[in-house]
């Protein structure tokens, strides 16, 4: 027993413990040590460089905090700004979904067991310098754990260029008075996200502010996506006969974007006539015994202002010049030249000495001008020696490319010798070293009695490596039988690269066009370094179309100019001047291309886009007025395409469009477009544009119509008259005559209106006038005055008739009957015909029985009176009965009867009446008939009543 009760207490006890536990944590609301952290899921951040083209992706990870025994899911999705209203990060940066990244969504699940994920986003690349992007991963909808973060960002980081800002140089001509707009045209290499700003500020130079041009500096900004603006300077007109001046615009601080360079040249071209050129001219040679030798000054035109500039002698130091104060007395004043004057004359005194000497050369030279340009400003003079000697020539320098072949240096003899004349030669190192740039040459040339040219050859060595030019000598010595002029020739071996580059001072030049006249535009043609040769130029100015404009046309836009200049040895640069030639043609922006190349291998082509000029020639003209001229056209029978035709009141090289919408009654129709292109011909242009439009003609006599097409939405043109007005003609009435039916007269009650009805026999837009006049009936007592107007419209009733109603008064007078007239007047058309002119109202008295035209049975006339009865019905069927309105016991005496419509239209009338009308015309109804009877007394007597027609009655 014992053993069985230790084994139990034990287990009493544990379970006494935990309980105890257990109540005491839940008595103190203390978590148990079995509860963790709830799974928690985050995503990071992440950044990613934009590629220029194409696209990339970027990662982002997600993670939870603890492995889960459950499946966990989140959603993610991208977006273009933060949800998050307290997210931290640039809003003015974002991203845009679809342009600069590709939105995506979707669940992501963690199984268990797993701690991350990933999620890829596609990054789409392009050329565009922006700020740095931002776009949001937002995370939602978590099942099975909560969210750490629920947004993160990605930041896209740009990595392009900024753009380049190219601005070209512009030139306008002057004009006369008020103010020149000079355009400066801004072009980014690129589209840019930034905004793009620079500053500017006029700098003067020739031309002065206040008095050639409006002083200037500003701010340019050009917004985000945009590549093109333009700033502008005033320039002032005048018409003072000046040279082109010049001025200088400079930008600087440029914001997110690159300067193609800082300063732009601004030339300001004369329009007022050209300075009178000046020019030196004089003999060539003199001889030195001489005593002097003359040069003349010309004005090429002259002026009214004092025209100014410096004259002076001048001599380059060594053999074969003049020395000066010893071969010739130096010269240097001012020439002043009055207004009207033309010419003067200068003299240089010649100095004679007793040396035999080579001929020497002096200038006389032109500066410092003042109201004039240059023509010859300068002019060589060689002064002959008078002790006739003979001279060996060799020249001073000769540049050889570094090849394989020989130099060929050129010995001359002033004048033929009578005995042999000879030279020795040898060459000399300098820089060139004999055996590697050239091989060592000496020897003796031999000039024969009579010759005067022979030639020394020297090899050059081509060397592989790049190099600068280098020089040896050819030394003359021991001459005999005539002098040497000078005892040295330099030759330069140049290596390929450092031939100089020719090439243009700007590669694009804008001009404004002009009105009329040549508008002179000067190009300096530069060399990148000077040689000691002249280069040859070979310049070619024509047109380059389809690749940076319209190509200008030869002969109206520009002179075609293939011509040759040669830079002097030594010199950098040379002025070249290239002809525009103003319009009024309204045309696009055209390009001249100046094509600038060197001749022979002493220079190289740049290569470069300045190689070349492009010449921008800027219109100036007014778009084009475009009109509709009102005209007049026949109407025709028949629905019918008609030509019309617009005008423009210019020539123009260019596409003109606008709409017109036809206004027909009132109503506009749908528009249509019309356009013109390229009318270049001719002064003026008129009816340029044609277009056809549906015209119904018909058969119709009506007033002229009209048709009215109104100009709207013109493009590249303005609308001159909005509004052109198309008379279609009536061509119907010229041969076709209507006629109007008017009844002889007609019966009334009195009291009671009646209908008067005309009838027409054609259509016809027409009327005419109507009044009514006493006859027994007066006015105002037996009938109502009306005096009108009948209108009568072709395209109302298709049977032509109109009907006008009249008003009668009644009273208690036994008067008998009574009558009145209706008369017609004045036709608005000729070719309208009234067959009568007056209609006769015969009124019946209602108080006379007897009388009354309402009787409904002819038993109503006093049948022992009258020597006639009348039938109330006929029916003229063809049955042979009662075919014919027959009138019983009618005499063959005088009479007269009359049928009338209940229109009070007359039907029927004749004289003799002989019972032999059959209601031809007429349909089945009721007619009011008036019999006039002569008496044997010879008076006469009037019998109506109304009679029944029924043709279907059988």
């Amino acid at each position: 027993m014992k053993t069985f009760t230790c084994l139990i207490k034990p287990v009493l006890i544990f379970i006494l413990l935990f309980t105890s536990i257990e109540t005491y944590a839940n008595s103190k609301n203390v978590q148990s040590s079995l509860q963790v952290d709830p799974i928690c899921v985050s995503i990071e951040g992440a950044t990613v460089i934009e590629p220029d083209e194409g696209s990339s992706t970027v990662t982002l990870n997600l993670t939870l905090n603890r492995i889960s025994n459950q499946a966990v899911k989140v959603h993610y999705s991208t977006t273009s700004r933060a949800i998050d209203p307290y997210f931290p990060e640039n809003y003015n940066a974002t991203a845009k979904w679809d342009l600069d990244f590709t939105g995506v969504g979707g669940y992501v699940t963690f199984y268990p067991g797993e701690l991350s994920k990933q999620i890829s986003v596609v990054v789409k690349g392009d050329k565009i310098d922006e700020d740095d992007e931002f776009f949001y991963v937002h995370l939602t909808h978590s099942s099975n754990a909560v969210l750490c973060n629920s947004e993160v960002a990605v930041l896209i980081i740009d990595n392009d260029n900024p753009p380049v800002l190219a601005v070209n140089d512009m030139a306008v001509k002057e004009q006369d008075e008020g103010q020149v707009q000079m355009k400066y045209y801004v072009n980014l290499s690129s589209h840019s996200g930034k905004e793009i700003s620079f500053e500017y500020f006029t700098e003067q130079g020739t031309a002065r502010a206040g008095s050639d041009y409006i002083a200037k500096s500003g701010k340019l900004i050009i917004p985000p996506g945009q590549t093109r603006a333009e700033f502008v300077i005033p320039v002032l007109g005048d018409t003072e006969i000046e040279p082109t001046e010049k001025f200088k615009v400079k930008i600087f601080n440029a914001q997110n974007a690159v300067l193609s360079k800082n300063e732009l040249n601004a030339t300001i071209w004369n329009d007022d006539g050209t300075l009178p050129a000046i020019n030196i001219t004089g003999s060539a040679e003199v001889q030195e015994d001489a005593d002097s030798v003359v040069f003349y000054i010309t004005l090429s035109k002259p002026s009214t202002d004092t025209v100014k500039a410096d004259i002076k002698t001048n001599s380059n130091s060594g053999y074969g010049f003049a020395t000066p104060d010893l071969d010739f007395n130096t010269l240097d004043q001012r020439l002043v030249f009055l207004p009207g004057e033309t010419s003067k004359a200068v003299a240089v005194y010649i100095l004679e000495d007793t040396l035999s000497e080579p001929n020497e050369v002096f200038n006389v030279s032109l500066t410092n001008f003042i109201n004039s340009g240059h023509g010859h400003s300068v002019r060589e003079c060689k002064i002959l020696d008078s002790e006739s000697i003979t001279l060996i020539q060799s020249p001073l320098i000769v540049q050889k490319a570094e090849d394989n072949g020989n130099v060929f240096i050129k010995l001359n003899l002033s004048r033929p010798a009578p005995d042999t004349v000879r030279v020795q030669y040898a060459t000399q190192d300098s820089t060139a070293i004999a055996g590697q740039d050239y091989i060592s040459e000496s020897g003796i040339v031999t000039f024969l009695p009579g010759q005067t040219e022979q030639s020394i050859s020297v090899a050059a060595i081509l060397n592989t490596g790049a190099e600068s030019t280098e020089y040896f000598f050819v030394n003359y010595t021991a001459a005999t039988g005539a002098v040497l002029a000078n005892n040295r020739t330099t030759v330069a071996v140049y290596d390929f690269y450092d031939k100089p580059s020719l090439y243009t001072e700007v590669g694009k030049l804008n001009v404004i066009e002009g009105t009329g006249g040549i508008t002179n535009v000067d190009v300096k043609i530069l060399l990148s370094h000077p040689t000691h040769l002249p280069v040859p130029v070979y310049l070619y100015v024509g047109g380059r179309p389809g690749i940076y404009g319209p190509d200008a046309v030869n002969g109206s836009d520009y002179e075609q100019i293939k011509d040759t200049i040669t830079i002097p040895a030594g010199d950098t640069s040379i002025l070249y001047t290239v002809k525009v030639i103003a319009d009024n043609l309204y045309e696009p922006e055209e390009v001249i291309q100046l094509n600038v190349d060197p001749i022979g291998d002493v220079a190289l082509p740049s290569g470069g886009i300045d190689s070349d000029l492009y010449l921008y020639i800027e219109n100036d003209d007014n778009p084009p007025l475009i009109y509709i001229d009102d005209v007049s056209i026949p109407e025709g029978n028949a629905p019918t395409y008609v030509n019309f035709k617009a005008r423009l009141d210019k020539r123009i090289a260019t596409i003109v469009r606008a709409n017109i919408t036809p206004v027909v009654n009132g109503i506009e129709q749908s528009p249509f477009e019309i356009s013109a292109e390229n009318f270049t011909s001719g002064n003026s242009i008129d009816s340029l544009i044609e277009f056809s439009y549906l015209v119904n003609g018909d058969l119709i006599i009506e007033p002229d119509e009209t048709i009215v097409f109104k100009l709207s939405n013109p493009y590249e043109s303005t609308i001159g008259d909005s509004t052109g007005i198309i008379t279609l003609l009536n061509d119907d009435g010229s041969s076709l005559k209507v006629t109007v039916n008017v009844p002889d007269s007609i019966v009334a009650n009195e009291g009671e209106d009646f209908y008067l009805t005309f009838f027409l026999t054609n259509p016809l837009d027409a009327s005419f006038n109507y009044s009514t006049e006493n006859g027994t009936a007066i006015n105002g007592l037996d009938y109502q005055a009306d005096n009108s107007t009948a209108n009568f419209f072709s395209n109302t009733l298709p049977d032509f008739s109109y009907s006008y109603g009249f008003g009668t008064y009644t009273d208690d007078l036994i008067e008998g009957t009574e009558y009145y007239y209706i008369n017609l007047s004045t036709p608005s058309n000729p070719n309208l015909i009234l067959t009568n002119n007056r209609v006769k109202i015969v009124l019946m008295d209602k108080t006379e029985p007897s009388a009354r035209s309402g009787s409904s049975s002819i038993s109503s006339v006093d049948e022992k009176n009258s020597r006639s009865k009348i039938t109330n019905v006929f029916t003229p069927n063809g049955d042979g009965i009662n075919d014919l309105f027959v009138i019983p016991n009618l005499e063959t005496s005088v009479n007269e009867l009359q049928v009338f419509n209940k229109q009070g239209m007359q039907v029927y009338k004749r004289s003799n009446y002989q019972n032999d009308w059959d209601g031809q015309g007429c349909a089945d109804g009721t007619y009011f008939y008036s019999l006039k009877l002569q008496k044997a007394s010879g008076e006469y007597e009037v019998k109506k009543g109304y009679i029944t027609l029924i043709r279907s009655l059988k």
